[in-house]
């Protein structure tokens, strides 16, 4: 998605050193000048999107909310910090949505939203309830 010519992309990580597997870059289309993301996760899925791929996906508001934590390159434990709960919990949330989602570990979950947010193009606003809008 560009915003102010600068794009934000995630690069699907299995180092060790990175952040939950996924790491997020931004570029402004030279290749020298790659740098962290600030909160990408509101660069990649709009308020309205999320309301939309929570509703397709049958997720709860908090199971969301760990979503979008996940989506901004948190850690568990400031996700749990965040939501002031402990990171067993968090741990919990996300075991559901792996579930819901049928994915087996983080880097799919954020490829899943993704694909889902994706196809949200192709389905009216008529499709969803008035709150998802």
């Amino acid at each position: 998605m560009a915003i102010n010519s600068t794009h934000t992309y995630f690069i699907i990580s299995f180092n060790a050193n990175c952040r939950d597997g996924v790491t997020f870059l931004n570029s402004n289309g030279n290749d020298e000048d790659w740098r962290w993301a600030d909160q990408p996760g509101k660069r990649l899925v709009t308020p309205d999107q999320w309301k939309k791929i929570a509703y397709i996906l049958g997720i709860s508001e908090r199971e969301q909310e760990v979503c979008q934590l996940l989506f901004d390159g948190i850690t568990r434990e400031e996700i749990a910090e965040q939501m002031d709960i402990k990171v067993r919990t968090v741990r919990h949330y996300l075991e559901r949505l792996h579930t819901k989602l049928r994915v087996n570990n983080r880097v799919a979950l954020v490829l899943r939203i993704v694909q889902v947010r994706d196809s949200l193009k192709d389905i009216p606003d008529s499709e969803f309830p008035e709150e998802s809008q």
